[in-house]
């Protein structure tokens, strides 16, 4: 139904696998034991850090047109400034400015993702090897 695909392979200490990484999205997800939990461990659930790598195109949308005049309305209205700047913090886009200015600065952002994949690809290490069409979005689960 849902289509579900199931990508954790770490162990815990009694090698049983406890822990899910599902999705039903076609992309790259490596993951393994995180080296550096943010808390302690327990013996039952292993922290896991995992790679997420999505193919994005972008929103094709004309700044002119209606469709994105009408989707510009919704996150102004549907959002407050806090929640823009912690997108812009995801995005790696400067946070500063009104909801209005955080709103455009992350629509236009969403419609030229290539400049989102330059700022993005400086943060990690010239030894990463990510292909430029692909997006890196990384996650770490946290033990609780």
């Amino acid at each position: 139904m849902l289509q579900l695909s199931q990508f954790n392979t770490v162990l815990n200490s009694q090698k049983k696998l406890l822990d899910l990484v599902l999705t039903n999205l076609n992309c790259n997800i490596i993951n393994e034991r995180d080296q550096h939990p943010l808390v302690p461990e327990d013996t039952y659930h292993t922290a896991l850090s995992f790679v997420i790598s999505l193919t994005c195109q972008g929103f094709k949308y004309d700044k002119n047109a209606d469709e994105y005049k009408n989707k510009s309305a919704f996150v102004k209205q549907s959002f407050s400034v806090a929640e823009l700047v912690a997108v812009c913090n995801l995005l790696h886009l400067d946070y500063e400015g009104s909801l209005e200015e955080l709103a455009e600065k992350i629509m236009g952002a969403l419609i030229n993702v290539d400049s989102l994949q330059k700022e993005n690809k400086e943060d990690y290490d010239e030894e990463d090897e990510y292909d430029d069409s692909e997006m890196m979005i990384t996650m770490n689960k946290k033990t609780w």
